[in-house]
This record gives structure tokens, C-alpha cells and sequence, in this order.
């Protein structure tokens, strides 16, 4: 298991409407079959999230694994490319309780500047990492994982130079 840390943070809202998916797929397969049915359409819901993610997420799901294994190098491009595509395809970060199944309160995009800066800063590339996270916080002001870390860069910075001094 790796050490890095991977942070999801979750959306009660769509929480909530991927519950509420969930009980529409069993409602429809008890409905239509007792509950074999109500089983049935519990694995359909598993089949379609999964098979929703695989399609959507592919980069950025090499990327985390990438990041797993500590190649912050090779992970990189991969949310890049993951960015790109949530860029061109907004619609599906904007709705991706309801596409993806996924109940977290970061969009994929918003996930992918940060691991993006967070990738740079394990290369000991403080500069990219800052430019990154800025970024992030110019589209996501009240991202608090780009805040706190942007805090840590600009203070291990100001550290480095009286040191040097």
C-alpha cells in the first residue's frame, strides 16, 4: 500500500443522488422482478459505475497509480491529458454524480490541478508546483488543498532564503 496521500473529499448532495441512483436501478429491477430483480439491478448500478469510470477517469486513474508508486514524472502528463478532457467535456464534471457515480464535492478537473501541483512539488519543482496550485485557486478559490499547500511552499520558501542568508 502506498504512502501518498490521496484525498477525496465527498459532496452530501451527491451523495445523495448517487443513493438516489441506486435505489431507481433496484426499484426498476424489483419492480420488474422481485428481488432477484432488486439483485439484478443492484449489479447493474456496480457494472454501469464502474464501466462509467473506466470510459471517463482513464487517465486520471493511471495518474493516482502512477502516483501510488511514487512517479510523480509519469503521472503528470496523465492528468494533464485528464484536465484537457474535463475541459473540452465539462459536462460531465459538472454532472458527474449523475455520469460517474462519483459523490465527490472536487470536480475532476479541480482534482487534476492539484495533483498536478502536488506531483511537481514530490519532484522538488516548487516553482511549477506554486505556478499549478495558483492556478487552481484562480479557478477554484476555496480549494483548501491548494490554500494549505500554496501556505507550505510560500513558507518553506521564505525558510530557504533567511537560511541561506
Amino acid at each position: 500500500m502506498s504512502k501518498t496521500p490521496i484525498v477525496r473529499p465527498i459532496s452530501l448532495g451527491n451523495t445523495l443522488i448517487t443513493l438516489a441512483l441506486l435505489g431507481v436501478y433496484v426499484f426498476i429491477g424489483a419492480f420488474l422482478g422481485g428481488v432477484e430483480g432488486a439483485l439484478l439491478g443492484t449489479l447493474l448500478f456496480l457494472i454501469c459505475s464502474q464501466v462509467s469510470r473506466r470510459i471517463f477517469t482513464r487517465e486520471h486513474r493511471r495518474a493516482i497509480q502512477y502516483c501510488r508508486n511514487q512517479e510523480y514524472a509519469r503521472a503528470i502528463p496523465l492528468f494533464e491529458q485528464s484536465i484537457e478532457f474535463f475541459e473540452r467535456n465539462r459536462w460531465v464534471d459538472q454532472y458527474r454524480a449523475i455520469v460517474l457515480f462519483s459523490s465527490s464535492s472536487m470536480s475532476y478537473r479541480e482534482m487534476g490541478l492539484v495533483s498536478v501541483a502536488f506531483c511537481y512539488a514530490q519532484m522538488g519543482d516548487g516553482d511549477n508546483s506554486r505556478l499549478t496550485y495558483e492556478k487552481c485557486l484562480n479557478e477554484f478559490p476555496d480549494n483548501m488543498i491548494a490554500k494549505t499547500s500554496l501556505n507550505f511552499l510560500v513558507a518553506g520558501a521564505a525558510v530557504s532564503e533567511s537560511s541561506s542568508d
